[in-house]
This record gives structure tokens, C-alpha cells and sequence, in this order.
């Protein structure tokens, strides 16, 4: 989902909800699309939702650690579009797999990223995840 809201005084806004595929070939896809968007925006822009990314293994809990390469073009994607992330309180995790035992895994999944003029223009925005519920996000 792509949008672009004004406000009554005229300042443009734009938001883009998120929802990466699983699928490497098909992400590497988005994340050119998304580069290449990040180069003519100039307005506030925060991309939200579920990237199905971790930028480092320090954002996931319990099994095997991701390999290097599986986190690099996410790192790349948010380097090259000048996107920023904005960083949360609360809870770590935002993705459960929901097994018990040793064969739980935990992930930040969910994120925001914003551009540097929306981190100028919203400075005191942020980003609260909430703890685990029914859902696996």
C-alpha cells in the first residue's frame, strides 16, 4: 500500500505499508523498487509493516543464527535508499513462530523505516511494540 496525505496546512506526507515476501528473489525485487522511490521522495516518508528481514542476528531469539548473506540485502536496501530505523520501545521480538521449548524462535520482523526529512519533520515520533499475543506477529 502506497499513499501520499496532506494535512489542512498543506504538508504532504507519504506512507507505505510493507508486507516483504518470504521468497529472496522476490524481496531483493522490493527492495529495488523501494530504492528507487527513496531516491525522488522529498517529502516525510515512513515505511511500516512486516519487512520479513532481520538486520542482524541480534534481533532474533532461539535457533539457528541467519547467515550473513541472508541479512545483507536488507542492510544494503535500507543504506542505499538513505532510510533510517527509527527504533522501538517495548518488547524486542514482533514474530513468534509459537513453539514450545528449544524450538522457539523470536524475530523483529515488524518495523519502521523513515526518510531523513520525515525524522526532521516527526522528531518525536516512535515506534511501541506491544508483547506477544494470539497472533504470531
Amino acid at each position: 500500500m502506497d499513499v501520499a496525505i496532506t494535512n489542512p496546512n498543506g504538508l504532504v506526507c507519504h506512507f507505505t505499508g510493507v508486507y516483504a515476501c518470504t521468497d529472496i528473489a522476490e524481496r531483493k525485487n522490493l527492495w529495488r523498487v523501494l530504492t528507487k522511490k527513496a531516491r525522488v521522495i522529498t517529502e516525510p516518508w515512513v515505511l511500516m509493516g512486516d519487512f520479513n528481514c532481520i538486520l542482524s542476528n541480534e534481533e532474533k531469539w532461539g535457533g539457528e543464527e541467519k547467515a550473513e548473506w541472508e541479512m545483507a540485502d536488507f542492510r544494503n536496501f535500507v543504506a542505499d535508499s538513505g532510510l533510517i530505523d527509527i527504533g522501538y520501545v517495548g518488547y524486542p521480538y514482533t514474530w513468534n513462530n509459537k513453539r514450545g521449548g528449544r524450538a522457539n524462535v523470536r524475530e523483529r520482523l515488524d518495523r519502521v523505516l523513515v526518510n531523513p526529512r520525515w525524522q526532521v519533520d516527526f522528531e518525536s515520533g516512535f515506534l511501541k511494540h506491544l508483547g506477544p499475543g494470539g497472533s504470531d506477529h
